[in-house]
């Protein structure tokens, strides 16, 4: 059994908001003592229970507790000065984290195989957080304590030794994480509160909402009806609405695999990285398809071209009419009685599915739109108002690493003052195995490494790293 006590004094918090204590105590048993020369410790060799409680305080950084004002230059012979984009905030009390877990540690067949598993459950209270407010605030966010959120889950990792010689040994451990959160509360009267943005609310969103995991991504779209299809006015443009719901960033679960052999000397170990769900929002996504550089753009450029250069239809016979000035069915109009093109059904340009038309048609309200769309004025314009269509499955498997190493016999050392040598050659981040963004597009890229996680808005290129180890020992 351990106890523990500590008390933080920062002078970063405000007046009065100083000092913060957090106690933890954390207890164990070692059961597989009691079962000594019986024939349960044949099988188990190690048995462990464990629980702990704890509470932890944090602080911020540096210099926020009070705006101030930077000096622009001077006008008329009159120095200027403007106010800092953050509004900070002298009466910021610190975080306080309360969690508790259990697990148990068991070990088999003389710790041949492994099996530790925890349950933890943590809430944050008083959360220091940014939130982007409106301009006429006098600055772009707000400093506060925000209410509670609350994390718990399970970790589970399996090691074990399927093949163990004198000459060879081959390891393997695999290990699981689903983590779950909830935002519980904020401060009074605000239901959520963005965490980062892409064009503000015109745009994608991510909110941390009260009732709802954290990281809730929203965004512009389209205007459905009650079957989920898209309402289009008479040339086939999306209606369009803002705040409509993505998904979460949050992954359901993640994990690794990792594997090692030992031959004699010589050894050699690899390790997978895999996650499963969270959604990501990609500007490289989006803007390269608007300047016509990614491959989606393709779509409709060559069926485009056929019938505008080609065979020289014009915007009604893509449309799936004929002009009525050239029928000979009177009275022909855009509606009950307008005149079917005749090649109808062959594409010409870009087609988008599941589209009906609005309201606003005569006639034509709820019908399916089959109207196909120049490819420039789609990805310049319809597909602005589409941006879930650069909302992708966040999952991958990648390998991460592998290695392989040599250490040297101690025949070789005898003479020399190292008690043991190693030389190995390690490459890390070498591919994606699997991937449901677009190739070029990192599953794991994203704005920030802050609480605002989701929004891809450029990024480096992922790259491989490679390196050569020597350790030595004295």
């Amino acid at each position: 059994m351990d106890v523990t006590g500590r008390n933080d004094w920062s002078s970063a918090l405000g007046r009065g908001n100083w000092s913060y204590f957090y106690p933890s105590g954390s207890i164990s048993f070692v059961f597989s003592e009691l079962l000594k020369n019986t024939a349960i410790n044949k099988v188990l060799s190690f048995g462990k229970i464990r629980g702990s409680i704890a509470k932890v305080g944090n602080d911020t950084g540096f210099d926020m507790l009070y705006s101030s004002y930077s000096y622009k230059g001077s006008y008329l012979d009159m120095s200027w000065f403007e106010r800092d984009n953050l509004e900070k905030n002298p009466n910021i009390k610190p975080e306080t984290t309360r969690s508790w877990e259990v697990g148990a540690d068991l070990r088999f067949f003389k710790n041949r195989l492994n099996i530790d598993v925890t349950y933890y459950d943590k809430s944050t209270f008083d959360q220091i957080v940014r939130a982007d407010v409106t301009a006429a605030r006098g600055a772009n966010q707000l400093m506060f304590n925000a209410g509670e959120i609350r994390n718990w889950g399970t970790e589970l990792t399996v090691t074990g030794t399927p093949v163990r010689t004198k000459d060879f040994e081959w390891t393997t451990s695999l290990n699981w994480s689903k983590n779950n959160s909830e935002v519980v509360s904020l401060i009074d009267g605000v239901s959520r509160y963005m965490l980062t943005s892409w064009n503000g609310l015109n745009g994608v969103q991510v909110y941390a909402e009260v009732g709802k995991p954290y990281g809730q991504m929203y965004g512009t779209d389209p205007v459905r009806n009650e079957q989920g299809q898209f309402l289009v006015n008479a040339e086939g443009r999306y209606a369009q609405e803002v705040d409509h719901y993505f998904g979460s960033v949050s992954p359901d679960w993640i994990g690794g695999w990792s594997n090692k052999f030992r031959w004699r000397d010589l050894d050699f170990g690899f390790h997978f990285d895999f996650k499963k769900g969270g959604k990501v929002w990609s500007y490289s996504g989006y803007e390269g398809s608007r300047n016509g550089l990614t491959v989606q753009s393709l779509d409709g450029r060559e069926e485009y071209l056929y019938s505008n250069l080609i065979v020289g239809e014009n915007t009604e016979e893509r449309r799936g009419f004929l002009q009525p000035q050239y029928t000979n069915k009177a009275n022909t109009d855009y509606a009950a009685n307008y005149v079917p093109y005749i090649d109808a059904s062959r594409p010409k340009g870009v087609y988008a599915p599941n589209r009906v038309y609005n309201e606003s048609v005569a006639f034509w309200a709820g019908q399916p739109c089959n109207i196909a769309y120049e490819p420039q004025n789609y990805w310049q314009g319809e597909s602005s108002r589409q941006l879930s269509r650069y909302v992708y499955d966040a999952s991958y498997i990648k390998l991460r690493e592998v290695s392989i190493g040599y250490n040297l016999p101690k025949k070789f050392l005898r003479k020399t003052p190292f008690k043991s040598a190693r030389i190995a050659a390690v490459g890390r981040n070498l591919a994606i195995i699997l991937q449901n963004t677009p190739r070029g597009l990192d599953p794991e890229a994203t704005s920030t490494t802050s609480n605002g996680q989701g929004l891809e808005m450029g990024f480096a290129l992922p790259s491989a790293n490679y390196g050569f180890d020597l350790k030595v020992s004295f």
